[in-house]
C-alpha cells in the first residue's frame, strides 16, 4: 500500500509540475517558486515522503520519523483539508480537461482518500492525544504566515481566500481564524478515531 501511494502522490506532482511550467506570462523560476507555494503540492510532497521513507528507507532517522503516529496523524488532517477545502471552495473555481483534469483529481482527490485509508488500515496510533491537535496547526500557521509576506512582496497568492490585496487583511485574517478552526477540530477527531481504535 505504501507503493501505491507513493505512486499517487508521484505522478499527481510530476504532472501538476509540469503543467504549471507551462502558465503563460512568468519566468521559469517564478513558476517553481509558485508550484511550491501551493498547500496542495506542499502536503502531497508530505504525504508521498510519508509513503516513500518508510518503505525505503525504514532504518533511517527520516524513515523512523514519517512512521512516528504523531506524523501520521498530522499528515492525515493536512491531507483531508486539502481534499475538503478544494472541493467545497475552489473546484467551481477550476475547470481542467484531458491530462490537467486527472493531475487535479490525483492531488485533490485520490490523495486524500487515499491516504485516509491508509491511516485507517496501517498507521501506527497509539499515543496520540489532544495536544497533538494544537502542535498539528503550527504546519498551517507557518503557511499562511509564508504565503502572506511573499504575497505583500509579490503581489500574488495562491489561494483566493488569502488574497489580501482584493479581500484585505483582516477579511483574511477571519477566513484564516475559520480555517485554523477546521484544522484543530479534524485534528481532535483525528486524536479520537485513534483513541477508539486502540481499544
Amino acid at each position: 500500500m505504501l507503493a501505491t501511494g507513493a505512486l499517487i502522490g508521484a505522478a499527481g506532482i510530476g504532472m501538476q509540475f509540469y503543467f504549471m511550467m507551462q502558465v503563460p506570462g512568468i519566468s521559469r523560476a517564478e513558476a517553481v517558486v509558485r508550484f511550491f507555494s501551493f498547500f496542495t503540492i506542499l502536503t502531497n510532497l508530505l504525504v508521498t515522503v510519508g509513503y516513500l521513507a518508510p518503505l525505503l528507507a525504514p532504518g533511517t532517522a527520516v524513515g523512523r520519523v514519517m512512521a512516528r503516529a504523531a506524523v501520521r496523524g498530522g499528515t492525515l488532517v493536512y491531507i483531508v483539508v486539502v481534499g475538503v477545502v478544494y472541493n467545497l471552495l475552489l473546484r467551481q473555481l477550476y475547470h481542467p480537461k484531458g491530462w490537467a483534469k486527472a493531475a487535479d483529481v490525483l492531488v485533490h482527490d485520490a490523495a486524500p482518500v487515499f491516504y485516509l485509508l491508509y491511516w485507517l488500515l496501517f498507521a501506527r496510533k497509539a499515543g496520540l492525544r489532544a495536544a497533538h491537535a494544537g502542535k498539528w496547526l503550527l504546519y498551517p500557521l507557518a503557511y499562511l504566515i509564508y504565503t502572506m509576506l511573499r504575497g505583500a512582496v509579490v503581489g500574488y497568492y495562491p489561494y483566493p481566500f488569502v488574497d489580501a490585496a482584493v479581500m484585505g487583511y483582516a477579511r483574511v485574517l477571519m477566513n484564516a481564524a475559520g480555517l485554523t478552526a477546521v484544522f484543530w477540530m479534524l485534528g481532535l477527531m483525528v486524536v479520537a478515531a485513534a483513541r477508539g481504535a486502540a481499544d
